[in-house]
């Protein structure tokens, strides 16, 4: 038999109240549940037999007889798209661009994906396996990635509308993209009108910062606007103008050349030589020499003189 020892501490303990454990009352019985079976709905499509359990305001069996609905009666409705995989003809709502799989076939795809990903990495383990993969990859391009980008092209192809003709100023035929004006970039119209434009603005420039004057002709004495500040003489006797000056300046080189001296003496040997065209300096072609010999030589020596007196 357990001894059951007294407490020794001296605070009063309060009493303990014994509660009886109430079970909870059974549920009512329910009279129509069994009278009655749950309520089933038709589907709204056209030419669904489906029902389903009432359950608030769905009004379709599925979502895809929903978006099949739509298709068949709204004014803008849910394009329906097909599977791209190949071998599955599910379809499914094409959402803006969305997936280009079904439910069951994106799974599937994912898998291969995640698989090809594993089969890539196995080069960092195996070195030999990477080795050969490399110069497999450098020998040949991979046809899977020209077929990918082929097929690419051709949808994005097939989407683009196609380019319109239309006739440029200059009377060629082209095929008109974007905000395209002209047919080619050396387009005569289009050189003529930038060349304009350009000429036009240079000229503004130009003008505000020289600014044209009135000056009178130094010839009939009529005033004119001088536009670079250097005119002399009235556009009308400008050509006149010219002739003198082109006169008198050749008239001074003839007399120079006929008045010069029959023969010179040359500064290397002192020996004298007829003075030909163009005014040799130099008898012959070992004087020249020498004498650009000794200039060089002259230079050298100066260099090398200056050098010395920066370095003290």
């Amino acid at each position: 038999m357990r001894t059951v020892f007294p407490s020794r501490s001296r605070r009063r303990r309060a009493p303990v109240e014994v509660r009886k454990i109430v079970p909870p009352p059974p549920p009512e019985p329910n009279a129509w549940a069994d009278v009655l079976p749950p309520a089933r709905k038709a589907c709204k499509r056209v030419g669904c037999p489906e029902t389903f359990p009432t359950n608030g305001a769905q009004a379709f069996c599925t979502t895809r007889c929903k978006y099949e609905h739509e298709y068949q009666v709204n004014k803008s409705p849910t394009k329906i798209k097909q599977c791209a995989r190949p071998g599955c003809g599910n379809t499914f709502p094409d959402r803006r661009g969305g997936p280009l799989y079904c439910v069951d076939c994106r799974k599937i795809v994912r898998k291969k994906i995640k698989q090809a990903w594993q089969l890539r990495n196995r080069e960092r383990i195996n070195p030999i396996r990477a080795a050969q993969q490399r110069a497999r990859r450098a020998a040949w391009s991979t046809e899977k990635h020209e077929h990918v980008k082929a097929q690419m092209l051709a949808r994005y192809y097939a989407k683009k509308q196609p380019p319109k003709e239309a006739r440029c100023e200059c009377g060629n035929i082209f095929f008109k993209t974007g905000n395209r004006k002209y047919c080619r970039g050396d387009c005569p119209v289009r050189l003529e009108r930038e060349s304009k434009t350009k000429k036009a603005s240079f000229n503004k420039w130009y003008r505000k910062k020289n600014p044209l004057t009135l000056k009178p002709c130094e010839i009939c004495e009529k005033e004119f606007y001088d536009k670079n500040g250097r005119g002399r003489v009235c556009p009308d006797c400008r050509e006149d103008f010219r002739a003198d000056q082109n006169r008198e300046r050749c008239r001074k080189r003839y007399h120079a050349k006929k008045l010069a001296p029959a023969f010179k003496q040359c500064p290397v040997d002192g020996k004298m030589f007829p003075n030909g065209l163009g005014g040799p300096k130099y008898c012959s072609q070992k004087c020249r020499d020498e004498a650009n010999r000794a200039f060089a030589l002259a230079g050298y020596h100066r260099r090398k003189e200056l050098n010395r007196s920066a370095t003290v």
